[in-house]
Order: structure tokens, then sequence, then C-alpha cells
């Protein structure tokens, strides 16, 4: 379940309409139609408000936190010799998970942008910290690609980093254009198959 989606349910279970929720915690109608469409998110205040309002903690608030990846489902190191780019591969590291995934249906390069906004970044620490500290460390020190693989109806992120690729299982489905975790928002950049 998503933050809107929990919101949502919570307004919806103390009978209260988006205009009431807005006016209760001090935003307009249409700030609440944003967090319940997942279209944006309730600020830090915000977020305490309406925890408070629900009477419910901040922690149960945000149980979603665990479904937007699951597990690390393959840790390898790699080697690109003998690797040739191929389709519409842009480098190596593309072209081996290009051939890594043969039952993809679609595998997306993915860019990378940090939030710049110290509110935002402590909201998306808190809110999603969806990966470990280890991960935080193999991020913050430089990715050579990353990309949205999509076999079926199952999506997974791959982090090539140094010699080494990881494959984390998406719960929450990569809709649209653009993802946000943990600070960072990631958006479709080209289609490599």
């Amino acid at each position: 379940m998503t933050l809107g989606e929990k919101i949502k349910d919570l307004r919806r279970k103390y009978n209260i309409s988006q205009e009431e929720l807005a006016e209760k915690v001090g935003v307009s109608r249409q700030s609440v139609t944003k967090w319940e469409s997942d279209a944006g998110l309730p600020d830090i205040d915000n977020l305490k408000a309406l925890a408070t309002l629900f009477n419910i903690s901040i922690d149960e608030f945000l149980d979603y936190k665990k479904e937007i990846l699951g597990e690390v489902v393959l840790e390898e190191k790699y080697s690109l010799s003998g690797i040739k780019k191929e389709g519409k591969a842009r480098c190596k590291e593309e072209s081996y998970i290009f051939n890594k995934f043969p039952k993809a249906t679609s595998i997306y390069s993915l860019l990378r942008k940090k939030r710049w906004d110290w509110k935002k970044n402590l909201f998306w620490f808190i809110v999603e910290p969806a990966f470990s500290p280890e991960m935080d460390d193999f991020l913050e020190n430089g990715i050579n690609i990353i990309c949205l693989v999509e076999e079926g109806e199952k999506q997974y992120i791959v982090i090539m980093h140094k010699g080494i690729m990881k494959v984390m299982l998406l719960k929450t489905i990569f809709k649209g254009k653009k993802l946000e975790v943990n600070g960072y928002v990631y958006k479709k950049n080209y289609k490599i198959k």
C-alpha cells in the first residue's frame, strides 16, 4: 500500500472528506488529492499532523515503506570481457543486462537525481529507507548503470557498480516515467529492450 492509499483509507475510515482533512491539516484540498493519488507527498509537518489526526504513530503510518524494494534476488560479480553492445544498449553494461534477462519484456535505462531540498531529503530518509545503509554506501560511491527490468508482472532494479551487479525486486510497481525512493528520483531515460 502506498502512502497515498494509506491516507485515503484512513480518511474514509474516519469518514472525513478531502476538504475536511485539508482544513484540519492546514493545506488545500488539491494537496490532499495529490497525496491520495501519489502525485505529491506531505511534508514532515503535515505527516505529523496526519499521524496525530488519525491517532497512529508515524511508524505505523509509514508501514508501507517496506513495500518499495524486496530482497536482493541476485548479487554477483560481472565481467564485460567478450560483451559487445547490441540492440539499443549504449554501453557494455546495458548489453550485459540485456543478455542476463532474456525473458525480459522491457528494460529501461534509469537516470538518478538526488533531491536537494533538505526537508524532502529528511522526509524520504524517514519515509522510504528502501536501501539498507550498505546499499546507500554502494550508491553514494558512484554507479555505473541503473536499469529497470520488467519480466511479466515482476519488476527489478539492477545496479551495476565496480564489477558487482545487484538485482532487487520491486514490490511497488514503477508506473509512469519516475519513481521516488530514499531521497532520489529515478526517471526512465530510454528503452533498451
